[in-house]
């Protein structure tokens, strides 16, 4: 008899009406996906998202980032603030440099961009050299 009980009641674990497998709490507007991806990438991108928005319930918005990657920093001033060395890199985030702080950092930060235009004009000029 203890066998067949058993038995029954793995019969009757997913019955009408029961909860099965895991929900999550979500409140309104709160973002569901992000994902970062190159421009030229950008409209299969929107596709994928726009599929997968069925498979939740209730409705979804795919909205595309005015901003570069997952930083706070907008597309169009990325460019000109990673030539001017005030971005600080920390993994897949970038940081703005603020003019505060410790002025030995200032002077690293100086010094580093300032060592990369040497390089990058020692280059140039080699590969002239090299092209006459």
């Amino acid at each position: 008899i203890r066998d067949r009980v058993s038995t029954q009641s793995t019969w009757v674990r997913h019955a009408y009406g029961k909860p099965n497998g895991t929900a999550a709490r979500v409140r309104i507007g709160q973002l569901l996906i992000s994902v970062r991806s190159k421009e030229q990438d950008t409209e299969k991108c929107l596709e994928a998202l726009r599929r997968a928005k069925f498979k939740f319930a209730g409705r979804q918005l795919v909205v595309t980032s005015t901003k570069w990657g997952f930083t706070n920093i907008r597309k169009d001033e990325y460019p000109t603030l990673k030539k001017e060395g005030k971005i600080t890199l920390h993994g897949n985030l970038a940081c703005v440099q603020n003019n505060r702080g410790r002025i030995k950092n200032a002077w690293r930060t100086e010094k580093k961009t300032a060592l990369k235009a040497n390089k990058q004009r020692q280059n140039e000029a080699h590969e002239e050299e090299n092209d006459e």
